[in-house]
């Protein structure tokens, strides 16, 4: 999420998600859960169903980042890190000490040589820049709204 975030929005499209009010409403159960003799086991079955609703709305083939939709977004990204915190977990916890920027240009400058690869076709040298980045721990995903990357386990 924090890479769509980062995103430019696209300001020409109007389009309404019920994503914020779904999400404020299982922030009411997961503090519900919580008031259950901290029933941590409810609490993170909330946090997986909050995560789904967010992959599925902005995984959607018809998802447009609009500005109300990336203003939506931020709120839902902020309340479930908020709930996050509650247990004590963080997410992008992740530093070996490199510089994250400089290893973000990085992918982001070989993940340019596959989308030229694959403007031009070379779909095996796409496919093996993608499954050798895998293999680095670092999981591509092309989506509607270009390429994404993540680190792995």
């Amino acid at each position: 999420m924090e890479n769509l975030l980062n995103n430019e929005f696209d300001s020409d499209v109007n389009n309404e998600s019920d994503l914020l009010e779904t999400v404020k409403k299982l922030k009411q159960d997961f503090l519900t859960a919580m008031d259950d003799d901290f029933n941590t086991a409810l609490a993170t079955g909330v946090l997986h169903e909050i995560s789904t609703k967010i992959n599925k709305t902005i995984n959607d083939a018809d998802f447009v980042l609009s500005k109300e939709i990336y203003h939506q977004i931020n709120k839902v990204n902020n309340i479930f890190n908020e709930l996050l915190n509650i247990l004590g977990l963080k997410l992008n916890d992740y530093d070996n000490g490199i510089n994250s920027e400089k290893f973000d240009e990085l992918v982001n400058y070989v993940l340019n040589l596959r989308e030229e690869a694959r403007n031009n076709k070379n779909w095996e040298l796409a496919d093996k820049i993608r499954d050798d980045l895998l293999d680095m721990g670092i999981k591509v995903n092309d989506t509607p709204r270009g390429t994404e990357w993540e680190i792995i386990d």
